[in-house]
């Protein structure tokens, strides 16, 4: 456990309270209705389990099914469910003796990169309202950057946990899709098949804090962070034009590391391959229960996304493409990576193309394209927001996102790719990396609630 954690949990011991540090927590609770990042609040539970993350508070996106509280996935559907029993994690959450706050908001179904929900409504994001704070799991994001939240209990189907994390300079852990148990997630939908690709973790403060939720729920305790030298290999082949503030905080991220002594190279992957095999795969489940009529009709819809890579491989996945070829871009993407992972101590990369954009309603007609300012480019929707996230879904590696800078206002997220099966390792990493980082700038939450605190006392009456 990390010593703030060890603290909190020390101090709710001593005080035979193990909600003291969720009481103060209310006083934010205005706030978090303004950013409709808390969607549903939980009872206050003071029997909690004496477990390692024992009165620390904690949310949970409400796409997991948390016995006798409203769970909805944001899918209307489901807007009065109250399940019956905890989804898997939830259960283990509650062993570590955490106290669950309530459910965070989130995009219908997982589905989007902005957490637009038609049951709770849009959240915002706490560095700029104006702005989306991602998705699917932007409720979790502002909760914890609001300080309501020290960890929030996520999924990551294609950056669900890391887009959020990156747009409201948070940290988050998608763990490989084999650490965790999602049974109780939704989607599914009723007894469907889980979409392939979809991991577990969290969204947190820092990676100190990852590292504890890691532990507590797998037993796996993360190694101190080792001092030798680092050799990171920078991923390129993406052909994306980043904006302005994503290339600034790269190359002031690969300065701080190497100011530090450690070394960076080029590690190149084929995004194109990965990318048309993310999308095939992904879509390849519903395929069969599609009308014969709709194929060609996708196919067609297909032909018109020139220039939108992602978007065409979903569209012909869905339409029934043969999976053998994206099974095998698959096996060659994992074993690039996995090669790379021989030569360097893990790999960096971009979380996104672009910061935190203006709310983008869904536009009204389908074969109209969204895109997203970049700079001098309009880069797709799909492509701007998933395209540096979805081919390390398709390979199953663990990421770690960590926040690099504030630029011109708008955190900047950076992810850390580590080997499979080494989550314990890629934290120790990260935490490595975010010290070199924190000499540089404090740490971004806790720049956000200095000036939220200012921003209330100067509202306050005299």
């Amino acid at each position: 456990m990390s010593d703030s954690l060890a603290q909190l949990a020390a101090s709710a011991r001593a005080a035979g309270d193990r909600l003291l540090h969720a009481r103060p927590m209310a006083a934010r609770q205005v706030v978090l209705a303004q950013l409709a990042a808390l969607v549903t609040a939980a009872p206050l539970d003071t029997a909690g389990a004496d477990g390692p993350l024992f009165g620390v508070p904690v949310t949970v996106k409400d796409s997991f099914a948390t016995a006798g509280l409203r769970s909805t996935a944001s899918h209307p559907p489901l807007s009065d469910h109250v399940p019956d029993r905890d989804a898997a994690l939830v259960a283990q959450l509650r062993r570590t003796g955490a106290v669950i706050l309530g459910k965070t908001n989130l995009a219908q179904l997982c589905g989007d990169i902005q957490t637009i929900s038609p049951v709770f409504g849009t959240a915002l994001n706490p560095w700029d309202g104006d702005r989306t704070p991602g998705g699917s799991g932007g409720g979790g994001a502002a909760a914890v950057v609001a300080g309501l939240s020290r960890l929030d209990l996520g999924s990551d189907l294609a950056g669900s946990l890391r887009i959020p994390a990156a747009f409201c300079g948070v940290a988050a852990l998608k763990a490989g899709p084999e650490v965790f148990d999602m049974t109780g997630h939704v989607p599914p939908l009723g007894d469907g098949p889980p979409p392939p690709f979809q991991s577990g973790g969290f969204i947190a403060r820092d990676c100190t804090d990852l590292a504890a939720a890691h532990a507590a729920l797998t037993g796996a305790a993360v190694p101190p962070a080792k001092a030798a030298r680092l050799h990171l290999g920078q991923i390129t082949g993406a052909d994306l034009p980043l904006c302005p503030r994503t290339a600034q905080a790269l190359c002031r991220a690969l300065d701080w590391l190497a100011a530090a002594g450690h070394h960076s190279a080029a590690a190149s992957l084929d995004f194109p391959a990965a990318w048309q095999a993310y999308g095939t795969l992904l879509m390849a489940a519903s395929a069969p229960h599609l009308r014969a009529w709709q194929r060609p009709a996708l196919r067609l819809l297909a032909l018109a996304a020139r220039g939108r890579p992602l978007r065409r491989a979903m569209l012909r996945g869905l339409a029934g493409k043969p999976a053998a070829p994206a099974v095998a871009a698959r096996a060659a993407t994992i074993a690039s990576i996995d090669r790379h992972l021989e030569h360097f101590d893990a790999l960096v990369c971009p979380v996104t193309a672009v910061t935190a954009f203006a709310h983008l309603p869904p536009p009204r007609n389908p074969l109209a394209t969204r895109r997203i300012p970049a700079g001098p480019h309009r880069l797709p929707y799909q492509e701007a927001g998933l395209g540096f996230t979805t081919p390390f879904s398709l390979s199953g590696h663990p990421v770690v996102v960590l926040p690099v800078d504030l630029i011109d206002g708008l955190p900047v997220g950076l992810q850390i790719i580590g080997r499979r099966g080494g989550e314990a390792d890629l934290l120790a990493l990260a935490i490595g990396i975010e010290a070199i980082f924190d000499r540089h700038r404090p740490p971004l939450w806790r720049q956000w609630q200095n000036r939220f605190t200012l921003f209330q006392t100067a509202r306050s009456p005299e």
